[in-house]
């Protein structure tokens, strides 16, 4: 499994190796940025406990382009009345944070970032095998002074396991800022340290260099300055709170848990998968700027059995919007209902490289509300958006 060496953990290197198989589209941030990025930062969640999955949600962007999106998603806030709260999966039932997610993710969607997912089926944790290397695991953790809890080096490890997918893509002149909500493995001062050297150790190892620097912000330390950062990882909190209170051992038949599940799940699963990402120019005034956008992407890391019946986590690469068609029909009423504010038409826009898998499950549900597939049209900034108008009135709509 995994094991101590000179004071920090070593992630499994078959994690790391299965893992690796992700290749995020691009050769280096800096492609993906459409800058040279100084600084990069990783914003990092867990989702709910006591689930079939253990999900880690990530959102990662440039420093400079996360200053500009905070200023944004608190204009947002302050738009609707909400200045001092914060978006999050256990607020969705809020009314007034339902009413402003919509404009909230829209955007998050105009911004280059990375959203990644990776999920551990809790079922392994069950096999006599796995507890037999995790106890053996525990009798290392002594070195460390992590004993009270061999979970939560197990946690750390799997929190961590993002890196063996983007450590490949940096330089050595990047700088990481790893931002990370108050969890078990930041309890104390001696889990800090274990955390930042195995990070440390991790990125040297997977990525063949170091870093310029890599640090890390937690609330442990000083709330007032972590408060900027809670802006963005929102963003991983939606993500990771809402897949992981839908997603079952049924992958296939995602569902939502209520309806602001479905809208959360639906919001993020219109952004283009890493598998459709392309490097794309516009022209504006006779001038070529490249298109930035946000991708997304899930890891699951699933129990199977080998010839010898012993259990093992396979790794699976999911398509998000292969999820999105399983989603319950009833997120896409609800949505296109949340979004039809005239009784004029409606607009659903979703990015050129979406590959529009979605267009006829969209079509389908809308004719069952009163509403027509009504045109096609491209943007200047190469988006796509359908266009909607009702048959029924608003009234009507309403009423179904």
């Amino acid at each position: 499994m995994q094991y101590m060496k000179d004071y920090f953990i070593k992630i499994d290197p078959y994690l790391v190796e299965r893992l690796q198989v992700v290749d995020l589209p691009f050769d280096c941030i800096d492609d993906f940025t459409g800058r040279k990025s100084q600084s990069v930062v990783v914003f990092c969640d867990c989702g709910g406990d006591k689930k079939d999955f253990e999900i880690f949600g990530y959102y990662v962007t440039d420093f400079q382009y996360g200053e500009i999106l905070i200023k944004k998603l608190r204009s947002i806030k302050e738009r609707h009345g909400i200045p001092e709260r914060t978006i999050d999966y256990k607020g969705r039932k809020d009314r007034k944070k339902r009413i402003a997610f919509p404009d909230w993710i829209n955007e998050v969607k105009k911004f280059p970032g990375i959203i990644y997912l990776v999920a551990f089926d809790r079922r392994i944790e069950s096999d006599n095998k796995y507890k037999r290397e995790l106890r053996k695991f525990g009798e290392d953790i002594f070195k460390l002074k992590l004993h009270d809890d061999i979970w939560v080096a197990q946690r750390m490890i799997r929190t961590l396991a993002f890196i063996s997918i983007l450590a490949p893509k940096f330089k050595e002149h990047h700088k990481l800022l790893w931002v990370s909500d108050d969890d078990c493995i930041f309890a104390n001062e001696i889990r800090h340290e274990a955390f930042k050297k195995t990070l440390f150790n991790t990125i040297q190892e997977v990525a063949g260099h170091g870093l310029q620097t890599i640090g890390y912000a937690t609330p442990f330390g000083d709330k007032e300055s972590f408060t900027e950062f809670e802006e963005l990882l929102s963003i991983s909190d939606m993500a990771a709170g809402a897949y992981s209170a839908s997603l079952t051992y049924d992958i296939e038949n995602i569902r939502g848990v209520d309806e602001e599940t479905n809208n959360i799940i639906t919001e993020f699963s219109c952004i283009a998968d890493i598998s459709e990402y392309r490097k794309e120019i516009t022209m504006k005034e006779d001038k070529a700027y490249r298109v930035l956008y946000p991708i997304m992407g899930m890891s699951i890391m699933e129990r199977s059995y080998n010839e010898n019946n012993s259990a093992y986590l396979k790794h699976r690469i999911l398509n998000m919007k292969r999820l999105l068609r399983n989603i319950d029909e009833y997120g896409w009423r609800q949505w296109l209902i949340n979004h039809c504010i005239t009784s004029k038409s409606v607009g659903i826009t979703f990015n050129k490289n979406s590959k529009y898998l979605i267009l006829n499950d969209l079509i389908r549900v809308a004719k069952e509300f009163g509403w027509e597939f009504a045109s096609k049209k491209e943007s200047y900034d190469k988006e796509i958006i359908y266009e909607f108008k009702p048959i029924l009135s608003r009234n009507s709509v309403n009423n179904k």
